[in-house]
């Protein structure tokens, strides 16, 4: 998974720079905003976590969908769990909102994140559906910022919050498929 992640990152930070190559001004997109979108970063990120902490408890498949994502990452330690958030936070922003928002605009960009995430599994079937979401969310936030900074403190967030509570999970065990 962190290859995965590191090749998004390496992709594109490439297709930025190739970009912007006239200029090579990359500093301002990571470049913090003032305090309000780094308050709204952490309002958001705790508001969409504690939508799906209610959503997973109102809706049986997708604590069905939990429990296989917790066996898939098993043994997730907090440690594991903070750097999958932070590879998949930043590695997919820099590619979508960093480079393909640029190329194909909003609704594209959100619709390919959401395609990105499409399960394995019929049980995690909103898993794209709030990828496409969060992708409005997040390439909105980059438009708005003119930056990467507050839509990876959002993206980072949510994931770290959401395997944290993976992490947590004292019945987490690997699935053994019948043969």
């Amino acid at each position: 998974m962190l290859l995965l992640y590191g090749g998004l990152t390496l992709a594109g930070g490439g297709l930025i720079l190739w970009r912007i190559r006239e200029d090579w001004a990359v500093a301002p997109i990571l470049t913090p905003p003032g305090l309000g979108w780094i308050t709204f970063a952490l309002g958001v990120t705790l508001a969409i976590h504690g939508a799906s902490l209610l959503a997973h408890r109102l809706y049986r498949p997708l604590r069905n969908g939990m429990r296989e994502v917790a066996a898939f990452f098993h043994p997730l330690t907090p440690l594991r769990a903070l750097l999958l958030a932070l590879a998949s936070g930043v590695g997919e922003e820099i590619f979508f909102r960093g480079w393909l928002l640029n190329e194909t605009g909003l609704l594209v960009s959100s619709v390919l994140f959401g395609l990105i995430h499409v399960p394995p599994s019929r049980d995690w079937w909103t898993w794209p559906v709030f990828a496409f979401a969060m992708g409005l969310l997040l390439g909105w936030t980059a438009l708005a910022t003119g930056g990467l900074f507050v839509p990876i403190v959002i993206h980072v967030g949510v994931n770290f919050l959401n395997l944290w509570r993976l992490a947590g999970r004292a019945t987490a065990r690997p699935l053994r498929h019948a043969d």
